[in-house]
């Protein structure tokens, strides 16, 4: 079978979010379908030499440069009779192409969460372009109405999908992520001096945007006993926005809290494998998530997860983490110091956090995968 695989979703050498869930399935897929024969496509310049390079070793596929991007108006136009040519059985897409209706062979796609219509404010700055077409429920449908079948990576993401587009269930697929656990390269303690931090920590990773709900989780340390605050700061690492990030930082000021609550905006693989290695909890309240990728992440270090029973983060962790209803901050607080103050039940939860992420990984992904392309084509 010949597939098209568009990994023009794969933006930059420093991977996250879909170019992250790109490179990982790409290379796992590829190593695993020998049966098959990929069209990789991808864009000049630095992400082709860089998936160049990490795919050397494989043999089953060849690339095929596209001068225009993933998001290009070009791809109505020029893309069909480009791939035209190859005459290839599927089409599959990382992320959801708003171009799906102009492409007359097979194609699957995976939509990982409708955040661009739940959260629509978060993207008031946006392109025309991107706001007309993903915070559309009528131009979502439309595309992926195109599609055979509609991948997404959980079960609470295919609820949304039902409820919020009214597509078909029999129509949807569910497919787990996977995750790369950093490897550790550096010294910790030259870590904890260059970002001085004094002593142990709790951490959150996730950018500056309102439904990561930083500003509750700031509420609830700020409401922990000062002897806990005294001992353990807060680590908040995740890219500043413009928009969030000063009312952040002048909360933290309002409640004297400057020297115990750290804000880093982001940090290479090694240091965040120290920082993840080295927490005492990792706490995370956002108010939605499509996977969670970072839950995995930190539970891959055997760290106890405090977070939010809401959106896919139950799935993600299981009975691996203290979860409490949405906006439940008493309750978040009385978690935080239930493991404290309980060894028994921090490592047990420890012990579950790395067992039920070695549930997950990329090969996995590309084998569910692998027999959704058996099952379509």
């Amino acid at each position: 079978m010949k597939i098209i695989f568009d990994a023009r979703w794969l933006r930059s050498t420093k991977t996250d979010g879909i170019g992250n869930f790109t490179l990982n399935v790409l290379r796992e897929i590829i190593l695993l379908c020998r049966e098959h024969y990929f069209f990789v496509l991808v864009n000049p310049g630095e992400v082709f030499l860089f998936l160049q390079k990490e795919l050397s070793d494989l043999p089953n596929y060849r690339f095929f440069l596209v001068e225009y991007s993933v998001t290009s108006l070009q791809n109505i136009y020029s893309l069909p009779r480009l791939l035209a040519n190859e005459k290839p059985d599927l089409y599959f897409s990382p992320n959801l192409p708003f171009f799906s209706f102009f492409l007359l062979f097979p194609q699957i796609a995976v939509v990982h969460d409708l955040i661009p219509l739940i959260f629509p404010e978060l993207f008031r700055d946006a392109s025309f372009k991107f706001r007309l077409f993903y915070g559309s429920r009528f131009f979502q449908r439309m595309a992926i109405k195109k599609l055979k079948k509609v991948l997404t990576v959980s079960e609470n993401s295919k609820i949304d999908l039902i409820s919020r587009l009214g597509l078909e269930k029999e129509k949807i697929s569910v497919i787990s992520e996977g995750y790369n656990q950093p490897e550790l390269k550096a010294n910790f303690q030259d870590l904890l001096s260059s970002r001085q931090i004094a002593g142990e920590y709790f951490l959150a990773v996730g950018r500056h945007e309102r439904y990561k709900n930083l500003d509750g989780l700031i509420s609830v340390y700020a409401s922990l006993p000062e002897a806990v605050k005294e001992k353990y700061q807060l680590v908040i690492i995740g890219h500043f926005n413009e928009r969030i990030t000063p009312s952040l930082l002048k909360k933290t000021e309002e409640l004297n809290l400057q020297s115990r609550i750290k804000f880093f905006a982001a940090v290479e693989a090694p240091e965040l494998a120290l920082f993840y290695a080295n927490c005492k909890l990792f706490l995370h309240l956002s108010l939605y998530e499509g996977f969670g990728l970072i839950l995995l992440e930190a539970m891959s270090f055997a760290k106890p997860v405090i977070a939010f029973a809401c959106s896919s983060i139950p799935e993600v962790t299981a009975t691996a983490a203290l979860l409490a209803p949405v906006s439940d901050y008493r309750q978040v607080r009385e978690n935080i110091l239930n493991l404290l103050e309980n060894e028994p039940l921090y490592l047990a939860l420890s012990r579950k956090a790395r067992s039920r992420a070695l549930e997950f990984s990329w090969k996995k992904t590309a084998e569910q995968l692998r027999e959704l392309f058996a099952d379509e084509c």
